[in-house]
């Protein structure tokens, strides 16, 4: 579904005309139907299991019910906007807005499950469940991405209002501007909850470096080379550098020397939607890095202080 949903919008953003039945689309709502079975499976357990640990365990899939839930509502929703509008270019989009966010809070149910599973289980129990686990995490820090990159979506907001009331919306230069870099900061929030939480559920060295790989990988596959930017992917394996030592750091508890290392590599990191407003070329990205690296140091402290009341 997530693998699904990064394609779609690759596809989406460099404009290539699409129905609604394309594989990427598939993807997605194949991964819709697989939440929506195990959720309801998870209630009937609910209901007639004893277990006190089971049914702790299960409570992901309860969370899950209400991100299957919209995502079900979104995809008709999704299906007769296309029909109606056409294709549309942008993230921002009443059916896009309700297929992310519930995504993000099966995302959510996910690594909640997941995450009880590993504090109840044995030794053996945990070596079935940690590649769970860690597709889990990145499944989450994906999609929590998604809700930042739809949040700051500018041009979604113009495309809107342009469908909706036949005129154009001019957004002043200085407001854009300064819209698009409040999301390339807030863009750091994601990754430093997630992996933070994932450094408390694991409590070793590791488990945060799988994540990263596996994000790593992910974005690689859907987002570099779907887009035709293959030369950035040395650069893009060399950001394991610095979530191998927010892995270091964090599993020795020193949770914000990790953040404000994680933090002002996050436009490279998250390239190239990172460098959808301003270039996706290798100057922009290291003047970004270099600009944007202190208040992203603000940010990478802001997110630790939040990470310590929100994550597991």
């Amino acid at each position: 579904m997530v693998t699904g949903g990064y394609f779609d919008i690759s596809r989406h953003i460099m404009d290539r005309p699409e129905t609604f039945l394309t594989i990427q689309h598939l993807a997605i709502y194949a991964g819709v139907g697989i939440v929506a079975v195990s959720a309801l499976l998870g209630i009937l357990l609910r209901r007639y299991s004893t277990n006190g640990p089971a049914l702790k365990a299960l409570y992901g899939l309860k969370i899950a019910v209400i991100g299957t839930s919209v995502q079900l509502i979104a995809g008709p929703f999704d299906f007769w906007w296309h029909g109606a509008y056409g294709f549309d270019p942008v993230l921002l989009s009443p059916p896009h807005v309700m297929l992310i966010a519930g995504a993000a809070v099966n995302g959510l149910a996910a690594m909640t499950g997941m995450a009880t599973l590993w504090k109840i289980g044995v030794i053996l129990t945990r070596k079935i469940i940690t590649p769970f686990l860690i597709l889990a995490c990145t499944a989450l820090w994906l999609q929590l991405n998604l809700v930042v990159f739809t949040i700051a979506d500018i041009e979604g907001i113009e495309y809107q209002y342009r469908i909706f009331s036949g005129a154009h919306l001019v957004i002043p230069l200085a407001y854009r501007t300064a819209w698009e870099i409040f999301g390339l900061l807030m863009l750091a929030v994601p990754g430093i909850l997630v992996l933070t939480s994932c450094a408390r559920i694991f409590g070793r060295f590791g488990g945060v470096s799988a994540v990263a790989s596996t994000f790593i990988i992910v974005n690689s596959i859907t987002s570099i080379v779907e887009r035709g930017f293959a030369w950035y992917l040395p650069i893009e394996a060399s950001m394991i550098i610095p979530l191998m030592l927010f892995d270091y750091l964090a599993s020795r508890r020193r949770f914000l020397p990790a953040a404000l290392i994680m933090a002002p590599f996050t436009y490279t990191l998250y390239f190239p939607f990172s460098g959808y407003y301003f270039g996706t070329d290798i100057p922009t990205a290291l003047m970004f890095t270099a600009v944007l690296s202190l208040p992203y140091l603000l940010i990478g402290y802001l997110s630790f202080m939040l990470a310590r009341r929100l994550t597991f």
